[in-house]
């Protein structure tokens, strides 16, 4: 069976693909050794709606 994303997720995807190039790859390892995640990445995540929690209507 084969799935076909909606264009919709297609952005989403290319959005969370993007934004992880730019802001998580660079400094992951850093993050890793440190065993962080600093707290400045989270409003940027927030932004992205990538937080949150969804509560079916």
């Amino acid at each position: 069976m084969r799935i076909e994303l909606t264009e919709d997720q297609r952005l989403v995807q290319r959005s969370v693909r993007d934004f992880a190039a730019a802001e998580l790859r660079p400094p992951a390892s850093k993050w890793d050794r440190e065993g962080k995640l600093p707290l400045e990445i989270i409003p940027k995540l927030a932004s992205l709606g990538l937080l949150g929690l969804v509560v079916p209507p």
